[in-house]
């Protein structure tokens, strides 16, 4: 996706290593083994094998679900290295407790993982993903939380959209007949939007609040709740861009859309709007 800053070269590791980690995804290998897909702070993304978790008496198997914070023991190996001691630092148990919530956390480690290659360590990454777990945990509008990581993401990666000035002629986008296109990397203003693929018009009020979640301090949206509509029209603008860049969906994106649909008290009802 980019190329590797000197910060991003990886020391060769030390035959036992420790690391905190958070744990993206993971799938069996074999009756009893686990592979593990981490994150983390210091060493990027790493694939792992977790010996015999899937065995009932494992004491390991609680501390390798998805989304688990954990400091761990890893040991070299020849094709992947093998998990050898860890311990938890956060399971974050009220993301688990809501369905609504735990998917959208889901979402957000797919998209890491769909967007870092193996062992490329960025700092900012990890502080951003774990930042938006425990906003998740928290906030009463996961959505806003869910679209500032995206924007926060693209941003480190170099991928951010222009979401100021037309990006064909450089003229200020503002108005009502503002467009976004994915294919050409942010707004089109009304005279330049003809023969671009992958448009669609953005209102003042989307725009304004995407411009605000792309500068924003995670603190400071923990409370904010947009209306449906808005809150839609973002996500929807921010699936095309993301669908672009990656030439792929988000698979768990469709299981959002499921559990939006159910009838639950997980939506917040009220509070501040969204407003810079």
């Amino acid at each position: 996706w980019r190329a590797a800053s000197p910060s991003s070269f990886i020391m060769p590791r030390p035959r036992v290593y420790k690391t905190e980690a958070i744990v993206l995804r993971h799938q069996a290998l074999g009756d009893a083994d686990k592979i593990i897909t981490i994150y983390t702070p210091h060493l990027g993304k790493l694939r792992i094998v977790a010996k015999g978790v899937l065995k009932p008496r494992s004491r390991l198997a609680g501390h390798v679900e998805a989304l688990t914070r954990s400091s761990m023991m890893i040991a070299r190996g020849q094709s992947l290295d093998v998990l050898s001691q860890i311990s938890s630092i956060d399971a974050f148990v009220t993301l688990r407790e809501d369905l609504a919530r735990i998917s959208q956390g889901i979402y957000a480690a797919e998209l890491l993982d769909l967007f870092t290659a193996q062992d490329d360590a960025d700092l900012n990454l990890y502080q951003a993903f774990l930042s938006t777990l425990t906003a998740l945990s928290q906030a009463q509008d996961g959505g806003l939380v869910l679209r500032h990581f995206e924007l926060r993401l693209l941003g480190i990666l170099g991928f951010a959209p222009e979401l100021y000035v037309c990006v064909s002629c450089g003229d200020l986008a503002s108005g009502a007949r503002t467009h976004f296109s994915a294919s050409a990397g942010g707004l089109l203003c009304s005279g330049c939007v003809r023969g671009e693929r992958a448009v669609r018009p953005i209102s003042s009020d989307a725009l304004t609040s995407l411009r605000f979640l792309q500068k924003a301090d995670l603190s400071k949206i923990t409370e904010k709740v947009t209306p449906p509509s808005l809150a839609r029209e973002m996500e929807v603008t921010m699936r095309d861009y993301l669908r672009y860049q990656l030439e792929r969906e988000v698979k768990s994106a469709a299981f959002l859309d499921r559990i939006s649909r159910l009838p639950a008290d997980v939506s917040a009802a009220g509070g501040p709007a969204l407003h810079p």
